[in-house]
């Protein structure tokens, strides 16, 4: 999964996995403050990229993904931490494996 930062935003995309012989239903987007204790969602549909918007600026956000088939869910994948900014354009990348 790689991550662009923009001012309010979090632009995320990231690898199709292995399917496992079943075919990919949506992926689940996963985000939080760090401070916070639970998640937000976003469902993904026919894409593997998304732009997570109205998020605090200078403020650290933790994000994960996980894919969804017939077979049921992936485990999610390693969370990366990104924090949007007016005035920054970051990149954060974390390999994205065995979601399926």
């Amino acid at each position: 999964m790689t991550s662009l930062t923009h001012n309010a935003q979090i632009a995320l995309s990231w690898n199709e996995p292995d399917n496992n012989g079943a075919a990919l239903e949506y992926y689940l987007v996963e985000y939080k403050k760090q401070t916070d204790t639970s998640w937000s969602t976003k469902r993904v549909i026919d894409f593997n990229n998304t732009v997570l918007q109205d998020l605090e600026n200078d403020v650290a956000y933790n994000v994960r993904i996980s894919a969804q088939n017939a077979r049921g869910a992936s485990l999610p994948s390693n969370e990366i931490v990104a924090t949007p900014n007016r005035a920054d354009n970051t990149d954060n990348a974390v390999l994205v494996a065995n979601m399926l």
